[in-house]
Parts: C-alpha cells; structure tokens; sequence
C-alpha cells in the first residue's frame, strides 16, 4: 500500500474542504503520493526520511509534500478531467533534487 506523504489535516486545508468526503479525500491523497513517489522512482519512503524513534516517525522533506499537495490540487479540481497532468513543471522542479536520473 502507498503511503500518504502528507496528512489529512494538510490535505483538507489544502484543498479548503474540511466537509468533503473523507474517503474520497483520502483515495486521492493516496493517489497523489503515488504519483510523486512514482516520479521519483521510489517503492515506498526512503529510509533517510524517517526518524529514529518508535513508533516510526516519517520526515518527509517539506518541498516533497508541496508537491504532494500540488498533484493532490490538481486530481481535486480536475477530477472530471482526462487532459490535465498532475505533474505540472513546478512540481517536477519541486521533486528533481530527489529524483535518480534515468541512465541513456
């Protein structure tokens, strides 16, 4: 399962929606921390983002989880759409110092 890279608190707030449906908001968290971690070509949280502690804490950088919102933005207002990419140039200059280059 994807984890979330951002809370639902950030998410609702982000989204300005404290009322909206709590599952749907969820699925499209999820959705929007698979597509960046996807980008990024990760399988899941890299092990330098989470702290030392129990239970684990996650320390996810804050220009990935504006990312995270910024692709979570774009899948809330454009959920009827087929012709908008998520992954918009700010959020790829956003997550490019985290993203292995792909070998040619």
């Amino acid at each position: 399962m994807t984890p979330q890279l951002v809370d639902m608190t950030q998410a609702q707030k982000h989204v300005r929606s404290l009322f909206e449906d709590q599952d749907d908001l969820s699925f499209k968290l999820t959705a929007a921390s698979a597509i960046v971690l996807n980008y990024l070509k990760l399988n899941g949280i890299p092990e330098s983002w989470m702290a030392n502690t129990s239970p684990i804490v996650y320390s996810i950088p804050f220009d990935v989880q504006a990312a995270t919102l910024l692709v979570l933005g774009e899948l809330y207002e454009n959920r009827e759409s087929s012709s908008s990419d998520p992954l918009s140039p700010t959020v790829m200059a956003l997550l490019e110092r985290y993203r292995d280059p792909a070998l040619s």
